[in-house]
């Protein structure tokens, strides 16, 4: 077989190859990419949500679309045209994931806009955005809570009602309202995340209050005296 012949035979692996890879990608899409829930198109739905994601959303419905055309030209024995969108769909891809990522960080952004730093609203995060924003905040807190002065002032500004209060974090995850099948996947995924990390914390309905570890500033007869743990 003359080396023409080897490459042409290595072609349909080659678009097979790469079909699988662009599907596979489309079935477990990544922490950042969702879909828009619904039949109508993203500029069509209403709510932070989706002013936020439309253009990943967008991108997101036009990879799975180029994901599926690259798959039924596999299927059609068109070969080369499987792998230009096949190619094309990672690249679609890759541009979902960085859109979902930058609304992310918008709507984390505006949730939290005039909320204090011992409060973080996850609203519209997708999961693993949430568990992120999550680790972010805690070891923003657990940094200052780690200065000797700003750990005073968190345990003694609180009222003697509220002997906790700016050493714990609330988490406010929703009720998945708006969930697919209304189903909360991130209170759901969080209150895991907090566990498997070894916080301790109390679930409510739609927050969740994540107890700060004490802070070595603090001497055990006054955090005891305060209602620490």
């Amino acid at each position: 077989m003359v080396a023409s012949d080897t490459a042409a035979a290595g072609q349909p692996q080659r678009a097979e190859a790469q079909v699988a890879t662009a599907g596979a990608a489309a079935a477990d899409p990544g922490p950042a990419v969702g879909s828009a829930g619904s039949d109508d198109e993203p500029e069509m739905q209403q709510g932070p949500y989706f002013l936020h994601r439309r253009n990943a959303l967008l991108l997101t419905r036009r990879w799975q679309r180029t994901t599926r055309s690259a798959a039924a030209a596999y299927s059609a024995g068109q070969h080369a045209a499987a792998r230009q969108l096949a190619a094309q769909a990672q690249g679609l891809r890759r541009q979902a994931l960085a859109a979902h990522a930058e609304a992310a960080e918008r709507i984390e952004t505006d949730n939290n806009r005039h909320n204090s730093l011992f409060e973080l609203d996850l609203h519209g995060l997708h999961a693993q955005e949430a568990t992120a924003a999550l680790d972010r905040r805690l070891a923003l807190l657990h940094g200052l809570l780690a200065e000797p002065a700003t750990a005073a002032a968190a345990a003694a500004g609180a009222p003697a009602s509220r002997p906790r209060a700016g050493l714990q974090l609330r988490v406010v995850v929703g009720r998945g309202a708006h969930s697919s099948a209304g189903e909360a996947r991130v209170p759901r995924v969080v209150e895991n995340h907090l566990k498997a990390a070894g916080h301790r914390y109390q679930a409510r309905v739609g927050a969740i209050d994540v107890q700060l570890r004490a802070p070595a500033a603090l001497s055990a007869q006054g955090w005891a005296r305060r209602g620490g743990p």
